[in-house]
């Protein structure tokens, strides 16, 4: 499969584009035995804020430490209350993709 050239690429996305991409990925998982997201562990990983993460410009300041188990919290309280502050909860969802994104939690599932 060849991959699209960069000149074709969009410079936008809409909502829409994210919610049937993660639809595929979440489907992909699930057809592959892959429905439960293991987290055995209060996982930290360090982050950088998004101004200085997405600043080509300057080099970061030693970055933050989260933890996985407030990610997760902070999703699921969001879904109990969509009133509240959704930009920073998208980071915090993020933070659970890319903890599945490393395979971390199918070890041994085989």
């Amino acid at each position: 499969m060849a991959l699209i050239p960069f000149d074709q690429i969009p410079h936008e996305f809409t909502v829409g584009d994210l919610r049937r991409w993660a639809d595929l990925f979440f489907s992909h998982l699930e057809e592959t035995g892959c429905s439960t997201i293991k987290l055995n562990h209060s996982f930290y990983w360090s982050h950088t804020p998004s101004e200085q993460l997405y600043n080509p410009y300057e080099t970061p300041d030693a970055p933050g430490l989260d933890d996985l188990f407030d990610n997760l919290r902070d999703v699921m309280d969001f879904e109990q209350n969509p009133d509240t502050r959704c930009l920073p909860i998208l980071e915090d969802f993020a933070a659970l993709l890319t903890y599945i994104s490393t395979g971390l939690p199918f070890e041994g599932a085989e």
